[in-house]
């Protein structure tokens, strides 16, 4: 049978799991910078989604309104989202809140123009699941966004902390597991060598 890697090296896997604990700990308590990173996690989503919706509007085949409606929001969307970033790179003191809520109303904008697009792409006999699930998150996201302002960046975190830290301890349960295994291998080696002696 082969062995695994953490079956032979299960002290590496004691100490990145280690690592990786530690550093779920640490992220937990990074708010400020998270949050900055957050935003601009955000603005970049808006960007991408929106540049993507752009070059494959003509392929969506929608109606004058609704074409016209969602060329407006893509480049609305990117010129929004390239702010988000740029912003939080620039100035030393800006307002969070601000930013939060104001990437908040474009993602529930693309989202309510998306699922419209969406809903009319399928009545069309055009399923489109990219624009469905842009719709979906980009909604889901601007209602945590509009819900908690003050604390999406404090439960964030939290949240990636906490998955780190849970990698972490898999790791390190992984390797135990192979400690064992490596030390029952080692166990029948030696009860063999010794009937073969004996």
């Amino acid at each position: 049978m082969q062995r695994g890697f953490f079956d032979r090296n299960w002290i590496v896997g004691y100490v990145v799991g280690s690592l990786v604990v530690a550093l779920g700990i640490f992220v937990m308590f990074q708010q400020e910078s998270f949050l900055r990173f957050f935003v601009i996690l955000l603005g970049l989503f808006a960007v991408i989604s929106s540049t993507v919706q752009l070059i494959g509007l003509s392929a969506y085949r929608l109606n004058p309104f609704f074409h016209r409606t969602t060329l407006i929001r893509t480049i609305v969307s990117i010129i929004v989202g390239l702010f988000v970033i740029i912003v939080p790179l620039t100035a030393a003191k800006i307002s969070w809140t601000l930013l939060l809520y104001t990437i908040a109303t474009v993602l529930g904008l693309s989202a309510v123009i998306s699922l419209l697009d969406a809903l009319l792409a399928t009545k069309a006999g055009r399923l489109r699941l990219g624009l469905l699930g842009d719709g979906l998150f980009s909604l889901a996201v601007s209602i945590l966004l509009f819900a908690f302002p003050q604390e999406i960046g404090t439960i964030v975190i939290k949240v990636v902390g906490i998955l780190i830290i849970l990698f972490g301890l898999l790791v390190i349960v992984i390797a135990s597991r192979g400690r064992a295994y490596a030390k029952r291998v080692q166990q029948h080696t030696i009860e063999g060598e010794g009937e073969l002696l004996s």
